[in-house]
């Protein structure tokens, strides 16, 4: 399987912009002037992930995927799809200043070496590396997942609509919708379950993609805890959350590294 070295050093660019951005966020409180307590307190959050794990992760699996680990680009289509949705975010959502060319920047990046690595996978080429992998928990696991996010936006949301109200998670952010909603709803929950049926049935793209997709909610769960702790002492206590999203951390952790174990050795080729 061959990849083009360009798409590469993209990823690499895409992690130093994040690395300026994150620290920009976090160290200068004008980064974040024109937003609510709430909506920037979310943001530093998230920087803080960035700075400390997605872009080390970003770096480390991008180098790996270079020197030819199959299991290495699989860690790294996740952190460039983590990235991809952050941006969408920051670039959408957070108030015009001198930063949005950055964050574009930044999200096309991402979405580019996403998009190259993705079209060049040979894909009957790599066929024979999954053999030994099981996919019915995998696949269970997802669906409960996405069941458990779905559960959640969709009881917020429907509550609002009945009693014609915003949802809950939106008071305060100063926004119009809730950007995680909308990603959620149309991208991520149905991409989630659309994978996990691909995988049942063992199909290429859904024994690639599973990984991607785990590793995803890896980073987003460790960006959501920041928040709820950043944000814990001027609005609300969320241990409960907190916990329950580890939880959800610690698993797809689990099903990743059985997903190791049980994958072939394979060969990527940067050219």
């Amino acid at each position: 399987m061959k990849i083009p070295k360009i798409f590469i050093y993209l990823s690499y660019l895409a992690g130093l912009l994040t690395i300026l951005l994150s620290w920009q966020g976090i160290t200068n409180p004008n980064t974040y002037k024109l937003e609510t307590l709430n909506w920037a307190t979310q943001a530093i959050g998230q920087d803080y992930i960035n700075l400390f794990i997605a872009v080390p992760l970003l770096f480390i699996s991008a180098y790996l995927t270079k020197q030819g680990s199959f299991k290495a680009f699989l860690v790294w289509l996740g952190l460039l799809l983590y990235l991809v949705y952050s941006y969408i975010i920051y670039a959408f959502f957070i108030h015009f200043s001198p930063l949005f060319l950055v964050y574009v920047a930044a999200l096309s990046l991402s979405f580019y070496s996403l998009l190259g690595a993705l079209v060049n996978i040979n894909y009957s080429e790599i066929t024979g590396i999954f053999k030994n992998i099981k996919v019915k928990a995998v696949s269970i696991f997802l669906v409960i997942i996405a069941g458990i996010f779905y559960f959640l936006w969709l009881s917020e949301i429907i509550n609002a609509l009945v009693n014609k109200q915003v949802p809950a998670s939106l008071l305060g952010t100063g926004l119009i919708t809730n950007p995680v909603h909308v990603l959620d709803l149309a991208f991520l929950l149905p991409g989630v379950l659309i994978v996990s049926q691909l995988l049942r049935q063992r199909k290429i793209l859904g024994l690639i993609l599973a990984v991607p997709i785990m590793l995803f909610l890896v980073v987003m769960g460790l960006a959501i805890i920041s928040i709820m702790i950043l944000m814990a002492p001027n609005f609300y206590s969320t241990l409960p959350q907190e916990l329950m999203i580890f939880l959800i951390v610690l698993l797809n952790l689990f099903f990743i590294g059985r997903y190791f174990k049980k994958l072939n050795s394979v060969l990527v080729s940067v050219k």
